[in-house]
């Protein structure tokens, strides 16, 4: 077997079969619109045997895969910074195996707060997607992820006013889009919650003593 060819010199008798049972793996980036074409060629090679008709001696079949990416919401985090803002950072990313050409984050605010800014990188570059607010939620759309397990990374700003952060919970979701066909086998692992962080920054007279 060298690359994606498969070959095997037999000797056949008359009326004879053979049967290959062939297992592959396709490569993550294949898209879920894209067919597998697989190819068998039988040829007489050698000896005083000669092949009469050659036109049936080749057969091609198309595949269509079955897609599968998991999905994470893998980490959730948030500080106070100043400026009565509260700063995320959320991480996310797809373990494949399928390249997704679609997915979703959202991530959403309690009450009290309105964004302020966000980034996104993954291996030293944008993230990339659609990007826009739907009240307390930001959405991150449209993104493609291949199944490498890469980490995006989220970095999003909020404001609220008064001395100290609303409380509530700040949930990451990430999400495949229904109908491009490519499902994710756990959903248990697409969504992160945590609690707004408590109290503010200190009070920088006061926070190394009267010295």
């Amino acid at each position: 077997c060298s690359s994606s060819t498969l070959e095997s010199e037999l000797s056949l008798p008359a009326g004879a079969m053979v049967e290959f049972n062939i297992t592959a793996t396709i490569g993550a980036a294949l898209a879920p619109s894209q067919a597998v074409d697989t190819t068998a060629l039988a040829v007489i090679t050698g000896g005083s045997s000669a092949d009469p008709i050659v036109s049936n001696n080749s057969s091609t079949h198309s595949l269509a895969p079955i897609h599968f990416a998991d999905l994470r919401a893998e980490a959730l985090s948030a500080q106070v910074v100043p400026g009565n803002q509260i700063e995320i950072v959320a991480t996310f990313a797809s373990h494949g195996p399928s390249f997704t050409p679609n997915s979703a984050h959202t991530l959403t605010l309690p009450a009290g707060y309105s964004f302020a800014s966000e980034s996104c990188a993954r291996a030293g570059s944008a993230c990339g997607g659609v990007s826009f607010t739907n009240g307390q939620q930001l959405v991150r759309d449209t993104l493609p992820l291949l199944g490498d397990g890469a980490a995006n990374v989220w970095i999003i700003r909020a404001s609220y006013a008064g001395a100290t952060p609303p409380v509530g919970q700040i949930v990451l979701a990430s999400s495949l889009p229904g109908g491009m066909g490519v499902g994710d086998p756990n959903l248990s692992n697409n969504t992160q919650t945590i609690a707004t962080p408590t109290g503010g920054l200190p009070d920088p007279v006061f926070a190394n003593g009267f010295e």
